[in-house]
């Protein structure tokens, strides 16, 4: 008597590229699993309407993931409590005005969490994830490589000023490196939607207007430091005191820029057409992959 065979149970998205007409995705492929406890938009429907070989529509779905939403209001009431407890100081320290800065985008993103609509979202991420994440790492390089560091100035002057340096008691580490790291790993959790909103916007440039689209977003942080230094650098008491680092932040914020853009540009390889926004989902093209283009050449 013979042995039945076992066949093993196939995923969804496996029976869908076998008949060639849909799959169900539960996370993005190619990524650590880790990584779906803090996704957002884990939930997509894959069709082929003209076959394995060819483009296939995918709509996904923005999500409110529990562990995500905790992760995100935690870190806003840290960044929002710092600032309240040991106060704004006039902004005079960029150290301040980072985690200013920081806060504001960390609020705007945990209220656009709790209401999805990923239209507007895309524009945030698009404009001010750039912006922000090349300033924090080019204020980081510009007060270690000219400026002065929080806790020299707290056993400086910190006696004599009081409220204005009241957040220099924080270790160095924590002021300087923690909101780069931040936004870092939001732009790495988030990647896939980072790489949509990327797209969406490049694709609507003419091929010309991308270049300079592309040279604006990697200058962009110089200008948001720049004004800093016209506005509000108290040249005295200051983590930076002069302008002049800000010609060794140039490569600093130009780099994480790009650096930025690299990660976005994988995914949005596979991206085809304009991307359509719902209320809380959106569909976009797919190019084939290229087994499937294989498979349909056979």
């Amino acid at each position: 008597m013979g042995k039945k065979s076992k066949r093993e149970p196939q995923s969804a998205h496996a029976r869908g590229r076998a008949r060639g007409t849909d799959a169900f995705e539960d996370q993005p492929r190619g990524r650590p699993r880790i990584f779906s406890y803090f996704d957002r938009t884990r939930k997509s429907v894959e069709t082929f309407p003209f076959g394995i070989g060819g483009p296939s529509l995918r709509m996904q779905a923005r999500q409110t993931n529990p562990i995500f939403l905790l992760v995100h209001g935690f870190w806003c009431c840290v960044t929002c409590g710092m600032l309240v407890s040991f106060g704004l100081g006039g902004l005079g320290l960029m150290t301040t005005f980072a985690w200013a800065c920081h806060a504001l985008f960390a609020l705007v993103t945990l209220y656009m969490h709790l209401r999805p609509d990923p239209a507007r979202e895309a524009l945030l991420v698009f404009w001010a994830l750039p912006l922000l994440h090349g300033a924090h790492w080019a204020q980081l390089v510009q007060v270690l490589a000219r400026g002065r560091s929080p806790s020299w100035l707290w056993e400086r002057w910190g006696e004599l000023v009081g409220e204005s340096l009241f957040i220099c008691q924080m270790p160095d580490v924590v002021l300087l490196l923690l909101p780069a790291l931040a936004a870092s790993a939001y732009a790495w959790l988030d990647s896939d939607f980072v790489a949509l909103a990327f797209y969406d916007l490049h694709s609507q440039l003419l091929p010309e207007h991308r270049w300079l689209n592309y040279a604006f977003q990697l200058g962009s942080p110089l200008l948001l430091l720049a004004g800093w230094h016209a506005s509000c650098n108290a040249r005295v008491m200051t983590d930076v005191p002069n302008v002049c680092p800000l010609l060794f932040a140039g490569a600093s914020a130009v780099a994480n820029g790009a650096m930025l853009h690299v990660h976005a540009y994988r995914p949005m390889r596979r991206f085809l057409g304009s991307v359509r926004w719902y209320e809380d989902q959106w569909t976009v093209w797919l190019k084939p992959l290229p087994f499937q283009m294989a498979r349909n050449a056979r």
